[in-house]
């Protein structure tokens, strides 16, 4: 278990971080990176690799989450009732807010698509940006 204020700095690798109570601010140059606990601040950049992100019951928003690839899928779980101002992007795949909204890239999903929606009441910004890949939203 990791409590606080945590940085991964990793240049070549997967990374797992499980059960993490506080903040993370995780960078990888190439690798999958998979992330679960009751987050308050959150900063994910991968190079190339899938991004899973699982925010437990009592988690929420300092401040502005970011999670980026540059080539991979990102999903992220969040608690049930959660808020925050959804901005996500993906160069090349379908986005997906479960029971929210949906944006699909022109060109039957070969193509950009973008997806700005509030979750809950809104409040700070979840940042999603992929350069390839799928971007899935779900409680």
């Amino acid at each position: 278990r990791l409590a606080g204020a945590v940085l991964v700095d990793s240049g070549d690798g997967a990374v797992v971080v499980r059960e993490l109570r506080g903040s993370l601010d995780l960078h990888t140059g190439d690798g999958a990176v998979d992330v679960s606990g009751r987050l308050d601040a959150l900063r994910i950049v991968t190079g190339d690799g899938s991004v899973r992100v699982a925010a437990q019951d009592g988690s929420s928003m300092t401040n502005e989450w970011t999670v980026e690839s540059g080539d991979g899928a990102i999903t992220v779980r969040l608690p049930d009732p959660f808020d925050a101002q959804i901005d996500a992007f993906s160069g090349d795949g379908r986005i997906t807010v479960e029971r929210l909204a949906t944006a699909t890239p022109s060109n039957d999903n070969d193509g950009p698509a973008q997806l700005r929606t509030a979750l809950g009441k809104g409040g700070h910004v979840l940042r999603l940006r992929t350069g390839d890949g799928p971007v899935t939203v779900n409680r």
